[in-house]
């Protein structure tokens, strides 16, 4: 099914023929074009876009649901529908910067509150792990702190937030460091038959020690030795190396 008879019932609405439009400007350029396999990808100012014939990664498709600028301007690349469009990857105005480190961002969010830490969680949780576009507005959430550092920014349609393009690749390990910073897992002991709480991600080790004493064993809870952790201990919030060591 080519694209005109995929949408055609939405190619004469208003909304529809302002998307057109906009799709002929060279900010609309695609980054990357691979017509063997009829999809593009485009740079926004909530990041980079995967974009087919059917369906978009950018927030306008997944709040529509219908052809966005994009989906337009890839029909038009791949010949499927005409338009006298312009092309100069240099007049893209909103490009990904994606420099800073997780460290940089790190230093940002321990001058944070820890509401406002958690609810930059739960943002990095809905873009990182729930694959969704972008964070949809929560009346109970205070974003202020958060908007002002400038981790985050409003969606274009003021509906929600998405993080700053700069760091798109370390909101993952960002989010686990919050995690490890501020939460905590729950398990069962059924040696006590309780329930005990450990900061989220860490690991039992048990270490083994003989001499002419006797034989100890001394078992601790303690995070990955990775740079998440390096920075927790930096920042002096590794909850681990507070907790008391078993000695048996």
């Amino acid at each position: 099914m080519s694209f005109l008879e995929r949408w055609s019932h939405l190619h004469t609405s208003d909304a529809t023929i302002k998307r057109y439009a906009s799709a002929k400007n060279a900010e609309c350029t695609p980054i990357e074009l691979h017509r063997e396999e009829s999809k593009g990808v485009f740079s926004g100012s909530h990041g980079q876009y995967i974009t087919t014939l059917s369906e978009c990664t950018c927030v306008d498709f997944y709040l529509q649901h219908q052809p966005c600028k994009h989906m337009y301007r890839l029909a038009m690349e791949l010949g499927e529908i005409p338009g006298d469009y312009i092309s100069d990857i240099a007049k893209i105005k909103k490009k990904v910067d994606d420099g800073m480190t997780l460290e940089s961002a790190v230093e940002t969010v321990e001058t944070l509150s820890l509401d406002s830490q958690t609810v930059l969680r739960e943002i990095l949780l809905d873009l990182a792990y729930r694959n969704k576009p972008f964070h949809r507005i929560k009346k109970r959430l205070n974003y202020d702190e958060l908007l002002a550092s400038g981790l985050i920014v409003k969606t274009e349609d003021g509906k929600g937030f998405v993080t700053i393009g700069s760091i798109r690749k370390v909101q993952r390990n960002l989010c686990t460091y919050l995690g490890r910073r501020n939460e905590d897992d729950e398990y069962f002991d059924q040696d006590t038959n309780e329930w005990h709480s450990c900061p989220k991600g860490a690991q039992q080790r048990t270490h083994i020690t003989m001499s002419p004493e006797g034989t100890k064993v001394i078992s601790e809870v303690a995070f990955p030795e990775d740079k998440i952790t390096f920075l927790l201990d930096k920042y002096g919030v590794n909850r681990c190396r507070n907790m008391p060591k078993e000695q048996k």
